[in-house]
């Protein structure tokens, strides 16, 4: 695609600042999030203890479990969260910044991030679905549509129209 046509799909960007802002937070979130596990290794300490404690107080102590259900795999599976979290939210932040100043490569961007993470959360929400879940996965969904710019009318009318010039053949 040589420059002009860059420009000219630059004029015509249709994103919305909602859906920047939305990315923009997400980014940073998951951002800090993985620069506090990567730094937070005193709290791992803290946490064990707390666990540790607690369970022995009461072996069904409810915040207890519930810390457990919240941290599933977080000390066994330590690094690949944190490089997980760092380059998503780098991406999203980047991506964001794209879009604020309309440039093609940064709705290429989070459209890429968006279906690469939406089968995984697809997965973690039939294993234990819930609505926070579910509102997510639709706000994806969402958001995939916005930037390919999904028109169902327009698309059904083409769809009719390659049916019907196939049947003419």
């Amino acid at each position: 695609m040589d420059s002009k046509e860059t420009q000219k799909l630059e004029e015509e960007f249709h994103v919305s600042s909602y859906i920047i802002a939305y990315k923009l937070i997400l980014g940073f979130g998951e951002f800090i999030l993985g620069l506090a596990v990567l730094l937070g290794k005193k709290y791992i300490t803290l946490y064990t203890n707390f666990l540790t404690k607690e369970l022995l107080e009461d072996p069904h102590d409810l915040i207890a479990r519930t810390a457990e259900s919240i941290v599933p795999y977080l000390f066994r599976h330590r690094e690949y969260i944190i490089f997980t979290l760092i380059i998503l939210g780098l991406a999203k932040i980047v991506g964001s910044i794209g879009l604020m100043y309309k440039k093609v490569w940064g709705q290429d961007l989070l459209l890429f991030v968006t279906i690469l993470i939406l089968p995984f959360q697809i997965i973690s929400f039939l294993r234990s679905p819930s609505l926070f879940d579910l509102v997510y996965i639709i706000i994806g969904i969402f958001i995939i549509f916005w930037l390919v710019n999904f028109k169902p009318k327009e698309y059904v009318h083409n769809f009719k129209k390659r049916i019907s010039s196939n049947k003419k053949h």
